[in-house]
């Protein structure tokens, strides 16, 4: 099994495997929004790629044990609980600032000369801007996912953050904690429930309703879950192939229910999801070997390491520039069928690139503002 430390200012003992399905799900989303350009029937299916968010949520789950382990060994309490709020604010707050920060001025400076904005960003409320700083994203409907597009991801996260001492504190007195798993995800449902009958107009299946934290509670729990999991036992040989298999149904079963026309059919989808993963970071993790792996397994990796990054720019080059350059090849009589696969793998590159640089600058505006000081 291969272990790796971050860099100095985040150690933090980490899986390859872990980095590989956060490249995968960060591929999902660029793509998701790469797909909105087009109208042929193949971009159809980057729809379902949106479920790249229910991925990162459990892997978040599972990292965020891995992190409490070798750094609070094993315990959140009184003590460190500072410290651990500390350092996710770190590792959140200086990227998601400058994304704030980029996208306010983009906007301002298109407006300035062409009076057109970005078609995302178009938000730029004082107030929604202050709330989308404070990390309220994740539970305000009015500035949630329109100040940065996919933002209340990073509010959710937060949110999940905040709430992640409880849930590792009372998974350590739980005798049972696939029961825990199951009886808070229900209570979480109730409470979800109880807002939508009292908010309902804000409470839609493709916005709000889906973004809220609730939802995406279970998903982040199923990490959290898939750390006690592994660390009691690695699947045996023989299990492998039986939790491909509940991978596999578990896949099947979330696209069949993405594209059925059932009512809020985005919530158990992205359980099933969820559940996919947890099967295939298990059987990753559990069969983990000292090896570098192949090309296409160190891409992704290299996705997987930046996601955080990648995600918070990609959306500069998964509409406008992607929109840009249609028009450019379509003059050229390119067909949107042709111009779609062309393109992909340019704005994967591009997006990989921007993410790359933005880490480069944030990892050193962090040195400054917190002078090398580790939670």
């Amino acid at each position: 099994m291969q272990y790796k430390l971050q860099d100095e200012t985040d150690r933090q003992i980490r899986y390859t495997s872990v980095d590989i399905v956060k490249g995968i799900a960060i591929i999902m989303v660029i793509l998701t929004h790469y797909g909105q350009n087009y109208s042929i029937g193949i971009a159809r299916v980057c729809n379902y790629l949106r479920m790249g968010c229910p991925i990162f949520f459990v892997t978040s789950g599972f990292a965020i044990m891995c992190l409490i382990n070798s750094r609070y060994k094993g315990t959140l309490n009184s003590k460190n609980v500072g410290q651990f709020y500390y350092s996710r604010f770190k590792a959140l707050a200086p990227g998601w600032y400058i994304a704030i920060i980029l996208i306010f001025l983009v906007n301002t400076i298109l407006l300035f000369f062409t009076r057109n904005t970005l078609q995302f960003g178009k938000n730029r409320g004082l107030i929604s801007i202050f709330c989308n700083l404070l990390f309220l994203n994740g539970i305000l409907p009015f500035c949630n996912n329109n100040v940065v597009p996919g933002g209340w991801y990073i509010g959710t996260t937060a949110i999940l953050y905040l709430l992640t001492p409880i849930i590792q504190k009372r998974l350590n007195k739980s005798k049972n904690r696939k029961m825990f798993f199951i009886f808070s995800s229900f209570v979480g449902m109730v409470l979800w429930a109880i807002l939508y009958l009292v908010f309902r107009d804000g409470f839609t299946n493709n916005g709000f309703g889906y973004y809220f934290f609730l939802i995406h509670y279970p998903e982040y729990l199923l990490g959290i879950l898939l750390y006690y999991d592994i660390s009691s036992h690695f699947l045996q040989r023989k299990h492998i192939n039986m939790f491909l298999l509940y991978a596999i149904v578990s896949l099947l079963s979330a696209i069949v229910l993405f594209y059925s026309d059932i009512s809020w059919r985005l919530i158990p989808s992205a359980w099933m999801t969820a559940i996919a993963t947890y099967f295939i970071m298990y059987t990753m993790i559990s069969t983990e070997k000292h090896n570098k792996g192949n090309i296409i397994s160190k891409v992704l990796e290299g996705f997987g390491k930046n996601s955080f990054f990648i995600f918070l720019l990609h959306a500069f080059f998964a509409w406008p520039f992607v929109r840009i350059s249609l028009m450019i090849l379509g003059d050229f009589g390119l067909s949107q069928t042709v111009s779609f696969f062309v393109l992909i793998p340019v704005t994967l590159f591009l997006s990989y690139i921007a993410g790359l640089f933005l880490r480069v600058i944030v990892k050193k505006v962090t040195l400054v503002i917190f002078q090398r000081k580790t939670a």
